[in-house]
């Protein structure tokens, strides 16, 4: 006896003594097949693993309380499955795909979510096949363009990035939640482009091309220094956060405190502070020392200059505050000198002795 499909519905010749026999058997097939396009929504309990049986339902729903493996089974020729995931109140649960679902997406992370995703089922190839999604909303992001923020090489322009879904008018410069007509990798600049030369990620825009990652900066330095050059680089109110530590500030034009224009490599509109050490100990002077004051009231103090050759344009002033007749030695380095003299010494309370390097030896100014 021949078969039909899809229905699998028995048939007998014309004439043939059976019809009744079968009439029952047919309709209950029948009544089977079509209760699979009814839109009716079919629970699934939640496990580790789960099979899909699709011919449940063309739409089934199930709630994430982990990271499930998820199967599908039983499918229709030219079927179109929809499968609803929805997030518990923990959320971030992910979906590890069965090998014959095509599917590169993931459930909405945010907890209590739901996201749909839509199967047709390829017979040929035998996969059931995502298919009939807005592109822009891959990853919950809305944009024209997606970008991979980690292999980018901060070189591409804009017609050369593929497009994930156009004609959408979503706004393509929030692909990572950062607004910016420029699009550039801080881990592979290399830090000496000027701002002019950063290639474009976006015209027409108007954002501000600086603020990508919440650092103002026309460059990225390399570690704990910061290079900024030429008008386009000017330091910005905000241009660091307040937390950051640096080993170095290079600038290599003028900087101004409270100037507008500075007329000088560093104009300071007003007072400034140095550093006061006080000693009372023998001790090697350094970066982190201007102002010394020296106490020789117990013994008598020497203080010593560093390499002149390290320090070329460096200032120091150094004191004796104390009433006693030890003397305050400043001795600078083998084969350097002081005003001609390998050291000089400061014998009266509240002598005062100014010293700066010229790059091979100490001059009293």
């Amino acid at each position: 006896m021949a078969k039909l499909t899809p229905t699998n519905l028995e048939t007998a010749d014309y004439g043939t003594v059976g019809w009744n026999a079968i009439y029952s058997s047919n309709f209950q097939k029948i009544n089977d097949y079509l209760k699979r396009f009814n839109w009716s929504i079919h629970q699934i309990s939640y496990s580790s693993s789960i099979t899909v049986d699709w011919s449940k339902s063309d739409v089934q729903f199930v709630t994430l309380t982990g990271s499930p493996t998820i199967y599908f089974s039983n499918p229709r020729e030219g079927g179109k499955f929809v499968l609803l995931v929805k997030q518990d109140s923990s959320g971030n649960r992910t979906v590890t795909w069965g090998s014959n679902i095509i599917c590169p997406l993931q459930p909405n992370p945010e907890p209590n979510s739901l996201t749909p995703f839509f199967f047709l089922y390829d017979s040929v190839n035998a996969k059931y096949v995502l298919f009939n999604l807005d592109s822009d909303k891959l990853d919950g992001k809305d944009g024209s363009y997606y970008l991979d923020r980690a292999n980018h090489t901060g070189t591409q322009l804009p017609n050369t990035i593929a497009p994930q879904g156009h004609d959408s008018g979503l706004d393509a410069d929030k692909l990572d939640g950062q607004e910016g007509s420029y699009y550039l990798d801080r881990a592979n600049h290399t830090g000496i482009q000027p701002p002019s030369t950063i290639s474009p990620q976006g015209s027409g825009s108007g954002l501000d091309a600086d603020k990508l990652d919440g650092y103002h900066a026309s460059q990225i330095p390399v570690a704990n220094n910061i290079p900024v050059s030429g008008a386009d680089g000017k330091i910005d109110e905000g241009w660091l956060p307040e937390d950051m530590n640096l080993n170095s500030l290079i600038v290599n034009d003028k900087v101004g405190i409270g100037a507008t224009t500075p007329n000088s490599k560093l104009h300071c509109w007003g007072s400034f502070a140095t550093i006061v050490h006080t000693f009372s100990v023998n001790t090697a002077l350094g970066a982190n020392h201007h102002i010394v004051l020296v106490d020789a009231s117990v013994d008598a103090i020497t203080i010593e200059l560093p390499d002149a050759a390290t320090c070329t344009g460096r200032q120091y002033i150094i004191k004796k505050i104390d009433s006693s007749s030890n003397a305050v030695t400043i001795s600078a380095q083998s084969g350097q000198t002081i005003d001609g003299q390998s050291s000089m010494s400061i014998t009266t309370q509240y002598g005062i002795v100014r010293v700066v390097s010229d790059g091979s030896n100490w001059y009293v100014f």
